[in-house]
């Protein structure tokens, strides 16, 4: 006689709209950094010309300005990483943080917190070292030609966007999967940055389909667009059927592949980041103004 398992509920209505929410506020808090920046450029070339009219020269640049000028998605690479290895630290001195950086679907009612915030804050947890590292690779490897593609064009601000939102809606993949086909993974807490790092494989694939990729020990590689079909098809066996000894988020990895790639077929840089652009940057040059009494 087969022994029937009672499974707490898990909810879906409510995480779902907080990962709207999540991903609305993200867009628009880097959107207004981006205007930040945009006005920033604006002031310096502004006090540029007023300095080349006068007789003074203009300052050297020092060494905190030269790290200013970094590169904006290296900062953004570089902030993500140590992220990454802070909170790893942090829990290893402070065991009982664990919860604070681990999704379980079913909350509380399987020893999880009762929040949807672990839907963001659960792509920078992970499980051990090696774990950390696979993630962090796919940082090093895919984020840099990911920012310079045609997508992001340099603009770390809407990466930054794209990244953390990933890794929210890659979380609520993994927690709608447990309620089918996979209800086992709403008791166990979910953790990694592979949902968002698995996006940001998608746009590479989208962005430079005939670039050549391989596997760490595979001796051959594949154009990125064939290794972008292989690795959603083992995803998809992987989620539907399983792998034994395999215990892999496989939703959240075909979501971000699914995210990534769907984020560039439909040029959302278009049709979402650039409304979201123009909006912030509206607001926050009026209040700069207003702030610094320009008239003009």
């Amino acid at each position: 006689m087969s022994r029937v398992v009672n499974l707490p509920p898990v909810r879906i209505l409510r995480p779902g709209l907080w990962c709207v929410a999540a991903v609305g506020t993200v867009y628009t808090a880097c959107g207004f950094i981006d205007a930040r920046r945009e006005v920033a450029l604006i002031e310096k070339h502004r006090r540029r010309r007023e300095e080349s009219r006068s007789l003074f020269p203009l300052p050297t640049p020092s060494h905190a300005s030269k790290i200013a000028d970094l590169p904006g998605h290296t900062k953004l690479m570089a902030g993500l990483i140590a992220t990454n290895l802070g909170v790893f630290a942090m829990e290893r001195i402070m065991p009982h943080s664990y919860p604070l950086f681990s999704h379980v679907p079913a909350g509380a009612a399987a020893g999880g917190l009762n929040t949807n915030l672990t839907m963001l804050t659960s792509a920078f947890g992970h499980v051990g070292a090696t774990h950390l590292l696979l993630n962090m690779y796919g940082v090093v490897q895919f984020l840099p030609p990911v920012a310079h593609s045609n997508t992001f064009n340099g603009d770390a601000a809407h990466l930054g966007a794209f990244y953390l939102s990933a890794g929210v809606l890659s979380s609520y993949a993994h927690h709608l999967a447990s309620v089918w086909p996979r209800k086992l993974d709403r008791l166990i807490p979910a953790r990694g940055a592979s949902g968002a790092v698995m996006a940001i494989v998608g746009v590479f694939g989208m962005s430079y389909p005939n670039r050549q990729l391989g596997i760490i020990l595979i001796p051959f590689s594949l154009p990125a667009s064939d290794f972008l079909a292989l690795l959603a098809a083992f995803e998809t066996y992987g989620l539907f059927v399983g792998f034994k000894r395999l215990p892999l988020a496989h939703a959240a990895h075909l979501a971000g592949l699914a995210i990534g790639s769907a984020y560039v077929y439909f040029d959302a840089k278009r049709y979402i980041w650039r409304p979201v652009q123009r909006w912030t940057f509206r607001v926050y040059y009026k209040m700069y103004k207003k702030w610094n009494k320009i008239d003009a």
